[in-house]
């Protein structure tokens, strides 16, 4: 299938990853953008292939990707906004998992508003896990104005593993 225009508002994030295959070596690139959708890319080695994305995911609902990841060897590709994770097969492209903020960012607030962070910093990890950065917003609190930055740990079907706030002073 060819896709004719890869993304209709500017680029915010890309990563790349080394395959091999039959018919070449190459790389497999994910390319976020502030219209809410990732395209993937197969960059064959190549004089004679055309350069064209494989697929394109959504699932960001128009919110701005600010991070992606990708394994090859775990067969998914992994997009961030603001509000959510989107998991997406390699294979097809196909939504596979969706990973809100958590409720419970191992914070000292008893009411909140919880964000992931727009940073490209996104990891993803062979064993399967997936490192993001939060924030969190104290409501109705005057006494704390600054959010509290966290680092979570999650698992690729979604479930929250481990929390860990980050030190004020680390800026």
């Amino acid at each position: 299938a060819m896709i004719t225009t890869a993304h209709t508002d500017r680029i915010s994030a890309i990563a790349t990853v080394p395959v091999t295959q039959a018919f070449g070596a190459g790389e497999l690139a994910i390319v976020g953008s502030k219209d809410g959708t990732a395209s993937v890319w197969r960059f064959v080695t190549s004089d004679f292939l055309p350069l064209r994305p494989k697929f394109r995911l959504k699932g960001h609902r128009d919110e701005e990707i600010s991070g992606v990841a990708l394994d090859v060897s775990l067969n998914v590709c992994v997009t961030i906004s603001r509000t959510q994770c989107c998991i997406h097969s390699l294979s097809d492209g196909s939504l596979s998992n969706v990973v809100k903020p958590p409720k419970f960012p191992g914070i000292p607030l008893s009411q909140h508003k919880t964000v992931f962070v727009d940073t490209s910093a996104i990891a993803l990890s062979k064993r399967g896990t997936l490192v993001l950065v939060c924030q969190s917003f104290p409501v109705g609190d005057d006494s704390v104005r600054k959010p509290i930055i966290t680092l979570q740990l999650f698992s690729l079907n979604g479930q929250q593993l481990g929390s860990r706030a980050l030190d004020t002073w680390r800026g």
